[in-house]
């Protein structure tokens, strides 16, 4: 008789237990990990005494990707591939942050010993998304990122290069258009059918 009683309390913690599971949260894994598809748009400019000498600029379908390490703060931001020079940062977040449905920052790249640059690569980015998965996958579908990199190669005389780079998701149309479309179609249909039976009635 007892364990009949003590069976809709398991079942109302079970049923807890697994709502629990299903809300969208931050994930426990030391690395978070995403990529987004979309439109990359850069540019790779030239100069030699302060003075332009060559400026190439274009737009391709490309990727997003963010590599997060919880533990470090340390963050490598990726935008690419394509016909210009792929950017790549690897910095700290000042400031930054990945929550349960969407992550923001600003990262502040590492100087490599032996370049010469105008100011510290930086790149920003803010991106929407489902969830971060408990391995620290980022389930990127339905979701929006854009971001932007920047990189000033040149020495203290203006002489080098100056390369960005910037990405942006496509959305996707809202799943209401395709069925107003089809509505409308099928709308069209009818009123053409009894317009015709109108005009054009049987014959006896």
């Amino acid at each position: 008789m007892n364990n009949v009683k003590s069976k809709p309390g398991v079942l109302i913690a079970a049923l807890a237990y697994l709502l629990a599971l299903s809300v969208p949260r931050s994930s426990g894994a030391g690395e978070i990990v995403g990529t987004w598809d979309g439109v990359v748009f850069a540019s790779d400019q030239g100069y030699v005494n302060g003075q332009l000498t060559y400026s190439n600029s274009g737009s391709y379908f490309g990727v997003m990707s963010l590599d997060y390490s919880v533990s470090t703060d340390e963050l490598s931001m990726y935008i690419g591939p394509g016909p210009f020079p792929e950017q790549q940062l690897v910095g700290f977040l000042y400031p930054g942050s990945f929550g349960p449905n969407g992550a923001s920052g600003t990262v502040v790249a590492t100087i490599f010993p032996g370049f010469e640059y105008a100011g510290y690569p930086v790149g920003h980015f803010s991106a929407s998304y489902q969830s971060i998965l408990p391995d620290g996958s980022i389930d990127t579908s339905n979701g929006y990122a854009d971001g932007s990199i920047y990189e000033n190669f040149a020495g203290p005389l203006g002489t080098g290069e100056v390369i960005t780079a910037s990405f942006q998701t496509i959305p996707e149309p809202p799943s209401i258009v395709p069925a107003a479309s089809a509505l409308l179609i099928i709308g069209i249909f009818a009123w053409v059918r009894r317009s015709g039976l109108r005009r054009w009635p049987r014959m006896a």
